[in-house]
């Protein structure tokens, strides 16, 4: 094996400190934004629309849908708040990202404008299909069963205040919140 001779020490070590140091920087940061990337955003509850309807059929009376998008500033912001709150949550809690198939179809029947959006179904009755004129009322059906209608109230959970993303706590707490 053959020797290798460093002619300038100083310099050799110093290009080699600065060589493990920009190696660092690139492996951390990609490390980092991996574990970042795949933990930031929200997760679609699996089999959702199966899911929302078996408890709609079974007799709930309120059901909670969070809408988000993958990559959505306003949704990061409000992840943390939600995910605390639907866990404390008595009230079903479904979690559906707008860009999917069943999202679309959602996004269009629910009457949803931004993905940080939280809907709350309320199971329609004479006394609350009328208290708000903006909330929306949705027939919903499953194969041959009976339609159940519904009040929708469409409320954001995050914004964007003095440039930066936050959460909507009041709006997240009051109605994960009444759920409890």
């Amino acid at each position: 094996m053959k020797k290798m001779k460093i002619y300038n020490r100083k310099k050799f070590f110093q290009r080699l400190a600065a060589l493990c140091a920009v190696s660092t920087a690139v492996i951390g940061t990609g490390a980092v934004n991996y574990v970042m990337n795949g933990s930031e955003d929200l997760r679609a509850t699996p089999d959702v629309n199966t899911k929302l309807m078996n408890d709609i059929y079974d007799g709930s009376s309120k059901e909670i849908l969070v809408f988000f998008e993958k990559g959505c500033p306003y949704c990061r912001a409000g992840k943390a708040e939600i995910e605390d709150a639907a866990q404390k949550s008595k009230v079903p809690v479904y979690f559906v990202d707008t860009k999917s198939q069943v999202g679309k179809e959602y996004v269009k029947t629910f009457g949803i404008k931004y993905a940080s959006t939280l809907s709350v179904l309320t199971k329609a009755n004479r006394q609350n299909q009328f208290d708000n004129s903006h909330d929306l009322t949705v027939d919903l059906r499953e194969g041959d069963k009976e339609s159940q209608s519904f009040v929708v109230q469409n409320v954001a959970y995050a914004d964007k205040i003095n440039g930066k993303y936050v959460p909507l706590t009041d709006n997240i707490e009051k109605i994960l919140e009444e759920g409890r």
